[in-house]
C-alpha cells in the first residue's frame, strides 16, 4: 500500500508539471488535463500538498481561458487543503486575487493580497518540499507578478507599476513569468504616460524568446494596442508594433 501511495504521489507532481509545461507554451485544454489527473492522483493517495499544487495549477489554467470564476473556485479548493505554513498559500491566495480583479471586484482582490501577504510574513526565510526549494525572496517576486497582474487587471497603473517592478526579480529562474512582469509593468507605463519606457520593457519580454504564447502573448497583444491608440506617432511604439507583429505572426506559425 505504501508502495502504491508513492507511485501515485510521484505521477501526480509529474502530471502536475506537465500542467505548468503545457501552461506555458499556451495550451489551457491540455494544462487543465493534466491538472485533473494530478487532482486525482492526490486524492488516491490522500496527499494535502500535491491536491493543492494540483489547485493551483488548474487555477492558472483558467485564467487562460478568462474564466474568473473557475480560477476562483480552483484555489479556494486548494486553499482547504494545503498544509500551513506552506508558500502554496501565499500562492492560491493571490491566484484568488487575480481571479476577482479579472472579475472586476476590487475590494475581494484587496482582500485576498493582503491574506497573501500575511501568509508570507510568516513564511521561513529558505521552504523545501519535494516539489522545489524556495527562499523568502523568491516567493515574494513571485507574490508581486500575480499582484502585478491583478492591479492591471483593475487598471490600478500606480499599485501595478511598483508590484511589476518588485517581480523583475523573478527572472533569475523563470524567464516565462520574467516576461510576464516586463509586460504587465509595460501597460502600467503606458497607462501612466512612459510610452518609450513602457515599449523597452515590452521590447526585453520579446527579446527573451517567451512572450510568443500563453498570457505573455495576450499581455504584449494588450500592449500594442495601449501604445498605437494613445501614442501612434512615437518611435518607440512603431518599433515595439513591428516587434509584436513579428512575435503574432510567429505564434500563428507555430500554434
Amino acid at each position: 500500500m505504501a508502495e502504491a501511495r508513492e507511485l501515485h504521489v510521484h505521477a501526480g507532481y509529474l502530471s502536475q508539471i506537465l500542467s505548468d509545461l503545457t501552461y506555458d507554451l499556451g495550451s489551457p485544454v491540455a494544462a487543465r488535463v493534466w491538472a485533473a489527473d494530478s487532482h486525482q492522483l492526490a486524492e488516491s493517495a490522500r496527499h494535502n500538498e500535491l491536491w493543492a499544487w494540483a489547485a493551483d495549477s488548474l487555477a492558472m489554467a483558467f485564467r487562460l481561458t478568462r474564466k474568473p470564476e473557475d480560477m476562483i473556485g480552483a484555489a479556494r479548493k486548494g486553499l482547504r487543503r494545503v498544509p500551513r505554513r506552506n508558500p502554496l498559500v501565499v500562492q492560491l491566495h493571490a491566484r484568488a486575487a487575480e481571479g476577482y480583479a479579472h472579475k472586476g471586484d476590487r475590494s475581494a482582490c484587496i482582500e485576498q493580497l493582503a491574506l497573501a501577504r500575511r501568509a508570507f510574513d510568516k513564511l521561513p526565510a529558505e521552504m523545501t518540499s519535494r516539489q522545489f526549494k524556495s527562499t523568502a525572496e523568491q516567493a515574494n517576486a513571485r507574490l508581486a507578478a500575480k499582484a502585478a497582474h491583478a492591479y492591471v487587471a483593475l487598471e490600478d497603473w500606480g499599485e501595478a507599476r511598483r508590484e511589476a517592478r518588485t517581480a523583475l526579480g523573478i527572472a533569475s529562474w523563470s524567464l516565462n513569468r520574467a516576461a510576464g512582469a516586463h509586460l504587465d509593468l509595460a501597460v502600467a507605463l503606458a497607462q501612466l504616460g512612459s510610452p518609450e519606457e513602457a515599449a523597452g520593457h515590452g521590447q526585453q519580454a520579446i527579446a527573451s524568446g517567451r512572450a510568443d504564447h500563453g498570457s505573455s502573448l495576450q499581455r504584449a497583444r494588450r500592449l500594442d494596442d495601449v501604445l498605437t491608440s494613445r501614442y501612434p506617432h512615437e518611435p518607440s511604439t512603431k518599433d515595439f508594433h513591428e516587434q509584436y507583429q513579428q512575435l503574432a505572426s510567429h505564434a500563428i506559425t507555430n500554434s
